[in-house]
């Protein structure tokens, strides 16, 4: 097994993101398409700096006020020193009245799919970094046509607890069959 660490994206991570969201095999079950790199260097990739934060605010946030306002944070996946992936924290937008409510969710490049990463990368997250006896509420989403994802959530003691279909807003370039998905939640 490959031995995973984790670090906190930072500007040295630029090629990466690009070569990870530019990846039409990676992205084709998340928005349906790949981002060109222009959009991803002056759009996505200021966005996603400007999210960081240097520590865990959100798991320490107390009033609910706070945990709205918090930075998520992504992390990059690394095997035997090589970037391969990205743990991302996002507010959980099915459940937007609950502050504490997060998703995680994750990308790799194909060359590494298929090795127990993502897995392993999410368990040693959730040891190392996710604070449990905090109030936040853990959920994942993943289309219903990904088996390999919900393999990696219930491998990681995500249970399916809801289905629904993703508006053509949120994944216009994926037909409404394919849209269908499950929400996930973390149980102990």
């Amino acid at each position: 097994m490959s031995s995973i660490t984790l670090e906190r994206l930072s500007r040295h991570h630029d090629s990466f993101i690009i070569k990870l969201l530019s990846n039409q095999q990676v992205m084709a079950s998340i928005t349906g398409k790949a981002h060109s790199k222009s959009e991803i260097e002056q759009h996505i990739w200021p966005k996603l700096l400007k999210r960081q934060s240097p520590v865990n605010d959100f798991f320490h946030a107390h009033p609910p006020q706070q945990a709205k306002h918090c930075p998520m944070a992504i992390w990059i996946i690394y095997s035997q020193s090589t970037p391969c992936g990205w743990l991302q924290l996002q507010r959980s937008w099915l459940h937007p009245k609950n502050p504490f409510a997060v998703t995680i969710g994750y990308r790799l490049l194909p060359t590494f799919w298929g090795k127990n990463l993502a897995s392993s990368a999410l368990k040693q997250w959730y040891t190392e970094i996710f604070e449990p006896s905090s109030r936040v509420e853990l959920y994942a989403h993943t289309l219903a046509s990904n088996q390999a994802s919900q393999s990696v959530l219930k491998k990681c003691q995500f249970t399916p607890v809801h289905s629904f279909c993703y508006t053509e807003r949120v994944l216009p370039n994926i037909d409404q069959q394919h849209r269908e998905a499950l929400l996930f939640k973390k149980t102990e």
